[in-house]
């Protein structure tokens, strides 16, 4: 997830989401820009929520979701 409010929307997901947030330094290749990348790990059934936490702080912001088959780890599944 990439906006200008980032801090606040880790924040709003950390404390109300109970979800980690990892920040990534990146660097937009059309813009030349700085920009900070979120990275969320949730559950299906959790996004919905998270989408309303990041619509409600930037409407603008840009997000991906992915599916992926597993996660693992602290607050996911023990690994195999």
């Amino acid at each position: 997830m990439i906006s200008k409010d980032y801090e606040k929307i880790a924040d709003q997901i950390n404390q109300s989401a109970h979800r980690g947030v990892t920040v990534v330094e990146g660097k937009g290749w059309y813009s030349k820009k700085e920009v900070d990348i979120l990275i969320v790990l949730a559950r299906k059934y959790e996004s919905q929520e998270i989408f309303h936490y990041i619509k409600n702080i930037d409407p603008h912001a840009m997000v991906s979701q992915t599916f992926c088959h597993g996660v693992f780890g602290e607050g996911f599944d023990k690994m195999k």
